[in-house]
């Protein structure tokens, strides 16, 4: 019954706490570098960024707005009344916007903010998970996102190639995107586990030291009358 009660609490504790540990770990710098590296777009990607909104100014949020929902089965003439964002050849941008071409492709609405959710959901969701704050919420965050990139992603090549035939980096993808939301429902289900900001807060997933100590002594009590 004291292993059973050891294993509990590492399966409880300690599971989710490497959880995060990985999950900080694979996705902090993805987050980074999305946010604060530029990368330089082909002259075909910087039409469709100039369409979806970003130009050498940054956004243009009239432009932005016209990639709503119905933007693509909107009329030319609603589309023309948006003002045009272009740039002046080849354009350098935040490595972020490759999400929003990634968006674009998949009918994403309004691509160029989806890409920023993604990119701050990686920056901030990972922090939040590392220290335990709000942990749950961060964590279904990190599931959207993953369960999104596997749907765009991985989904169509495996379509197009089928399983015994998928390329290797495919395959790798759609594995390293599975297992990342696997944790993050780990956390999500289990809640944060140890050393966590919403433990000190009395909003973690697991019960604090004191709550259980005094849960093992009922039950050890309610044991001992039992035996009586």
């Amino acid at each position: 019954m004291i292993r059973m009660r050891w294993s509990e609490r590492f399966a409880t504790g300690l599971v989710p706490l490497m959880a995060r540990a990985l999950l900080c770990a694979a996705l902090l710098p993805l987050g980074w570098q999305k946010v604060f590296t530029l990368t330089a777009f082909s002259a075909t990607d910087t039409a469709t960024l100039n369409r979806i909104g970003l130009g050498d100014d940054g956004l243009d949020w009239s432009r932005v707005q016209a990639t709503g929902p119905s933007w693509q089965s909107a009329s030319p003439e609603t589309l023309a009344a948006a003002p045009a964002t272009t740039s002046q050849g080849p354009l350098t941008a935040r490595s972020l916007y490759r999400i929003a071409l990634v968006c674009d492709a998949g009918g994403v609405p309004f691509p160029a903010i989806a890409a920023w959710l993604v990119a701050l959901t990686e920056l901030v969701g990972s922090l939040m998970l590392i220290a335990g704050f709000f942990a749950r919420r961060a964590a279904f965050a990190v599931a959207c996102i993953m369960g999104g990139a596997i749907w765009m992603t991985s989904l169509p090549a495996l379509r197009a190639n089928g399983w015994w035939s998928l390329p290797m980096d495919d395959y790798l993808r759609l594995w390293t995107q599975c297992g990342l939301m696997m944790l993050a429902l780990v956390v999500l289900l289990s809640g944060a586990g140890w050393l966590t900001v919403d433990g000190a807060l009395g909003q973690g997933g697991t019960r604090s030291g004191a709550q259980g100590r005094r849960a093992d002594a009922s039950a050890t009590k309610g044991r001992s009358k039992g035996q009586d």
